[in-house]
C-alpha cells in the first residue's frame, strides 16, 4: 500500500471517529471507548484518582500511529494527578498534568520508529522522545 492511500485511510478513520465522539458526547454519554483501539481507563491516572481526562484530539494521533504501525499500542502513562506525578518523578509542568501527554509503546516496534512515525503523520505532537529503547513520551505543548 502507498503512502498517499495510507494517509486516505488515516483520514477517513480519524472523520469516523470523530462523527461517533460527537454524537456520543452530544446524548451525554461519558462512553469507554474513545477510539477504535483505546478505552479511556487506557490513559486513567494509575494511582486511582480517577483523573481520565485525557486530549481526545492526542488520542486521534496516537490511533494513528497504532494503526499506522499495525501492531498493538501499550499506554504506560497518560494523566497523572499533581501527587502521583510527584511521586513517579514527573516534572511540575507536565503535559500530563493537563491530559495532553502519554508514555507508550507499540508492540514490534522500537522508540526511534514511533518517533519517526509521528514526526511524519502526527505535526500536532510537539513534544515527543524515547523514554527508552522501547517507550516513547508523546505531548501536545
Amino acid at each position: 500500500m502507498d503512502e498517499t492511500a495510507l494517509n486516505e485511510i488515516l483520514l477517513a478513520l480519524e472523520n469516523c471517529c470523530e462523527k461517533i465522539r460527537n454524537a456520543l458526547l452530544a446524548d451525554g454519554d461519558t462512553f469507554s471507548s474513545i477510539a477504535p483501539n483505546f478505552q479511556r481507563k487506557e490513559f486513567a491516572c494509575k494511582c486511582g484518582c480517577g483523573f481520565d481526562d485525557i486530549n481526545l484530539d492526542l488520542v486521534v494521533d496516537l490511533q494513528k500511529i497504532r494503526t499506522g504501525l499495525g501492531n498493538q499500542m501499550i499506554i504506560t502513562s497518560g494523566c497523572r494527578c499533581p501527587a502521583h506525578n510527584a511521586r513517579v518523578g514527573g516534572v511540575w509542568n507536565s503535559h500530563h498534568l493537563e491530559g495532553n501527554a502519554a508514555d507508550c509503546y507499540v508492540v514490534g516496534h522500537t522508540a526511534q520508529e514511533i518517533l519517526d512515525y509521528a514526526a511524519a503523520h502526527c505535526p500536532n505532537i510537539t513534544e515527543k522522545y524515547a523514554i527508552d529503547a522501547n517507550t516513547v513520551h508523546l505531548a501536545y505543548e
